[in-house]
Formats: C-alpha cells, sequence, structure tokens
C-alpha cells in the first residue's frame, strides 16, 4: 500500500438484514483513490455503489448490519471507528453530495443555518461568523444573490441551486475528499453540465479528491481520472477512464457502453438493452453474476467466481474469465 494513497478500501463486505434474510449488497470490494484525483464508481442501480460509501461512513442505521474488510482513509479504518470518532470525519475531512438535495436539507431550517451547522461544530466558529462564511460558500459555489439564500428555507429554491448550497455545505469544512452520489440526478441538461464544471473548478482551486458515484457514462469519461464499475455487489473492472473506454474488458462494462446514446448513432436507431436482471442477492451464484447475461459465458463462468486478472488489452484488472493468462491458448480454462 502506498502511503500517498487517500482512501483504501479493502475486501469490503456488507450484508443487510431483512425479513428474508440476509441481502449481501457488497461482495468484496477493493479499490484505492489518491490525493487530488476524481474515481468514478460505475453500475447500474442495485449493484453496490451508494451502500458501499454508506457503510464505510456509517450512515446505515440497521440494526443486525454485517460489515467487513477495510476502509482506511489517510491511515485510519472508518470501519473500526466509534460513532463519535466518524462524527470528527464526516462533514470535516470527508463532505458528501447526496443524491436528492431536497431530501437531505432540513426543510424546517435555512439554508444558511444548515451550512453554518457544521462550521460551528468542526470549526469552533461563533454562529454569526459561520452564517458570513455560510454566504461567502455560495457565493464561491456560484448561487446568484447568496445573502438573500442564506435566510431561505430549502423549499424556496430550484433543484439546481439546492444541488450548488448542497456542494457549499460539504465544502464547508474543507474535506481532502468530496463524495458526490449521483450529482446531476434530475437536473436538466444545462445546470447538469453548470454543476459538474463547478466541481470541477471547485477541486482544481482546493486540490480536494473526489469519489464520483453515477451511472451516467458521459459524466464519467468528462469528471473521472480513473473509474471502477460494480456489478451485483463486486467490482468486476478497474482502469483509467481512457484505457476503459477505449479498450473495456469486462462484458458488462462494454454491455454498459453499447446501451449508451453517442455522436455516431443514426437518426431512430434503438439503443442496445441488457436482456435478463441481475441476480438475487440472498444467495449470490457460485459464479460470474453476470454469466447468464453474458455471451461469452463459459462453463467454469457458471460455478467458479473469476479473479480480478491484469487485463491483456489496457492498463486496468478485469474479473473475468476471458482475461486469465491461459484463456487465448486454452478457450475454455477448464480448472485453471
Amino acid at each position: 500500500m502506498a502511503e500517498r494513497e487517500l482512501l483504501v478500501v479493502d475486501e469490503l463486505r456488507v450484508e443487510i438484514p431483512t425479513h428474508g434474510g440476509f441481502v449481501r449488497a457488497v461482495r468484496g470490494v477493493s479499490f484505492s483513490m489518491e490525493p487530488g484525483k476524481t474515481l468514478a464508481l460505475v453500475g447500474e442501480s442495485g449493484c453496490g455503489k451508494s451502500v458501499s460509501v454508506q457503510a464505510m461512513l456509517g450512515l446505515i442505521n440497521v440494526q443486525g448490519l454485517r460489515l467487513a474488510g477495510e476502509a482506511r482513509f489517510m491511515g485510519q479504518d472508518l470501519l473500526a471507528m466509534s460513532e463519535a470518532q466518524l462524527n470528527t470525519v464526516r462533514g470535516a475531512r470527508i463532505g458528501m453530495v447526496f443524491q436528492d438535495p431536497l431530501s437531505a436539507f432540513n426543510p424546517t431550517r435555512t439554508i444558511g443555518e444548515q451550512i453554518a451547522e457544521g462550521l460551528v461544530l468542526h470549526k469552533g466558529m461563533a454562529k454569526q461568523a459561520a452564517l458570513e462564511e455560510a454566504r461567502r460558500l455560495l457565493d464561491e459555489c456560484r448561487l446568484s444573490e447568496p445573502a438573500r439564500r442564506v435566510v431561505q428555507y430549502p423549499f424556496e429554491l430550484s433543484g439546481g441551486m439546492l444541488q450548488r448550497a448542497m456542494i457549499a455545505m460539504a465544502l464547508a469544512c474543507g474535506p481532502q475528499l468530496l463524495i458526490a452520489d449521483e450529482p446531476t440526478t434530475a437536473l436538466d441538461v444545462t445546470t447538469q453540465d453548470q454543476i459538474l464544471w463547478l466541481m470541477q473548478e471547485l477541486q482544481r482551486s482546493r486540490g480536494m479528491s473526489i469519489l464520483l458515484i453515477t451511472h451516467d457514462l458521459a459524466v464519467v469519461a468528462r469528471m473521472a481520472d480513473d473509474v471502477a464499475v460494480m456489478y451485483a455487489g463486486q467490482l468486476v473492472e478497474r482502469a483509467g477512464v481512457d484505457d476503459l473506454f477505449s479498450h473495456p474488458t469486462h462484458p458488462y462494462t462494454r454491455a454498459l457502453m453499447r446501451a449508451t446514446p453517442h455522436g455516431e448513432m443514426v437518426r431512430g436507431e434503438p439503443l442496445a438493452s441488457i436482456e435478463g436482471s441481475p441476480p438475487d442477492l440472498f444467495a449470490p451464484p457460485p459464479g460470474c453474476g453476470f454469466c447468464p447475461r453474458c455471451d461469452h459465458a463459459m462453463r467454469i463462468c457458471e460455478d467458479r467466481v473469476p479473479l480480478l486478472f491484469t487485463s491483456r488489452r489496457g492498463g486496468g484488472v478485469s474479473r473475468c474469465w476471458m482475461e486469465h493468462p491461459d484463456y487465448s491458448r486454452a478457450r475454455v480454462v477448464g480448472d485453471a
């Protein structure tokens, strides 16, 4: 492990109790991040992207939750921290932009009060000074009439305004890591572009890292340095953004790209779909989770989970038997 890594997640496992048993929502996910870089966690709904991050930060308040593995942030394991210790990290060293800003804000308190709360708690600022800093943060996040927005309530702001206010709140204490969970969901195209531009500008000016959770490959191409693709609670491919788009190796990654609109499409051309459904995570399959939906599935895929092999094309890793070193020679890996 390199000391320069800001966040190192090692074999993270999350099992959520329900009336029907435990859902194995995250199954041995590992990745790392360097300071100042952007890592995108990509995958369809239910693949475990948001659950992974929420589990690391202690945001899944479910009795009987099972956690395993490590999530070392600046050398400290978040999973081993008490609630009091996590409270010194959340909002201070790690900021988070939630998927739905309207539900993330308290509707009974003003925008300024909610931004100021973290400054009072983590920075020890007086209330009036914290409110003035909240106004400055809203201005930095390009929110119009910041002095007016400070005293307004969440319902008085549009979706784009609320997203800017949430970014301001997440950045208030100068975090080293910003986690953005689907930050452009439900925003129109113009506002999406403005929010992404703002995040890039703030990252450059502050030198922070961004962990971006998204299913939008266009956002990934624009924002990310590295990409981790998740499917059925597992990481199935990891590569630099250029390598991933030039040489996607996992069949699921390639299927995602075929299902994404692109500039070379002919008018009226239908988008390719991924047939079938993700596996039941109450009882995950013994082999590759993507096997039933994969056009290249082999016998070994049904009963053995592939390791993360170094990709034969590009510079990443891929959880696919076709990347096994002997695949090109044997074609079917068998008991390899």
